[in-house]
């Protein structure tokens, strides 16, 4: 029986693959640039020795599989990987991640579970498929830990709105209203995060692919994840607005403010003679 492990991490929020390709001159991006794979002869040159049956995908929205890769391997492969890229965060390697075991075995009849699948027949696109599926979910998991801490900043503020505090706050809405806008900005554009990985698999590959995708729930989680984004462009909208109607209202206080000092001028001089009000000034000076 042979045995494939993998495990897949989160580590950053996106990857410009182009200086890999740029270093290893053998690779080539699959899907429209959305990862690379490396074969055992490009990890040999990370780790300086020999690293039969060991393969590595790395993709452009911000997560890695490693398959049959020891701890301390997967430490110093990470370690190259910041020599290339500046956005890695370490502390996300301890947040997102996901394992997952493949079996072959010509004896056995094909069985697939949430944790490991075992099959009579190798592909290397079945590789491929787990290795998506265990990115998009770690991938996944950031987008929604992201999405619940804008609600909960919203929510705060929304508490302040009830006690009538939510203009003292106008610098954090806009903040908070840029950084939400930013953040839909970069979830539309790992929107590759829910597209298949394959160009033309057969039906087999597919069904496989499709059922993995089901085991992790990765559509009902996407479709959670676009309502609370609509919920936080409704929220961020409103924020707006409300700031936007202070700002005008405070526009038209210092306009009426101005006309009436205008007024007191012109008060002032009508009940005052100009050569009274000049003889004034020179006896107090």
């Amino acid at each position: 029986m042979k045995k494939y492990r993998f495990q897949s991490y989160q580590i950053a929020d996106k990857i410009n693959l182009d200086p890999f390709l740029a270093y290893f001159p053998s690779l080539k991006q699959y899907k429209k640039g959305e990862f690379i794979f490396l074969n055992s002869p490009e990890i040999e040159q990370v780790l300086k020795y020999y690293a039969e049956n060991k393969y590595l995908y790395l993709f452009s929205f911000g997560s890695i599989t490693f398959i049959n890769f020891e701890h301390d391997e997967i430490l110093t492969f990470i370690s190259f990987l910041k020599t290339m890229v500046e956005n890695i965060h370490d502390s996300y390697l301890l947040s997102y991640q996901e394992s997952y075991e493949l079996y072959i075995d010509p004896q056995q009849t094909a069985k697939i579970e949430k944790n490991f699948s075992l099959l009579p027949m190798e592909d290397d696109m079945v590789k491929l498929g787990i290795a998506s599926i265990l990115a998009k979910s770690t991938a996944m998991d950031k987008i929604e830990e992201d999405v619940e801490s804008f609600l909960e900043e919203c929510e705060s503020m929304i508490k302040d709105l009830g006690k009538g505090k939510i203009f003292t706050r106008r610098r954090q809405i806009f903040e908070l209203t840029s950084k939400i806008i930013s953040f839909e900005l970069k979830v539309v554009s790992n929107i590759k995060i829910f597209e298949r990985p394959f160009t033309n698999p057969s039906w087999l590959i597919e069904k496989y692919y499709d059922q993995l995708y089901q085991l992790y729930n990765l559509s009902q989680r996407f479709t959670i994840i676009k309502e609370k984004l609509e919920d936080l462009d409704i929220i961020k909208s409103t924020f707006y607005e409300l700031s936007i109607n202070k700002t005008i209202s405070n526009l038209y206080l210092t306009e009426i403010f101005l006309l009436l000092i205008f007024v007191f001028v012109d008060i002032f001089f009508y009940l005052f003679e100009p050569s009274a009000l000049l003889n004034t000034i020179k006896y107090i000076f």
